[in-house]
């Protein structure tokens, strides 16, 4: 599976990587919101505690290469990795 030679990879190559590459492993998991020309990248939740109590960074970008890119990219992502599936229903 993808997570076993993602493992290895990092297990090859994460002495020779930087700190900040490999901190991309555990806590990259931005959230991006595409609308029409523009991409918002951030790490909030689109949930109540982030809309009242938390403050996030955040940046928007308006373009329509970028905003493709980052449609490419997502659709990318989504495609190598894992379902997130409702649990079963019981009998």
């Amino acid at each position: 599976p993808l997570t076993q030679l993602t493992e290895k990879f990092f297990q090859y190559f994460g002495g020779s990587l930087g700190g900040r590459i490999r901190e991309l492993r555990s806590v990259f998991h931005a959230k991006v919101y595409i609308f029409d020309d523009s991409v918002t990248l951030s790490g909030a939740n689109l949930s109540k505690i982030y809309f009242t109590t938390r403050q996030d960074r955040y940046v928007t970008l308006t373009s329509p290469s970028i905003s493709e890119f980052y449609l490419k990219l997502t659709t990318l992502f989504s495609e190598i990795s894992l379902p997130v599936l409702p649990p079963p229903s019981p009998p």
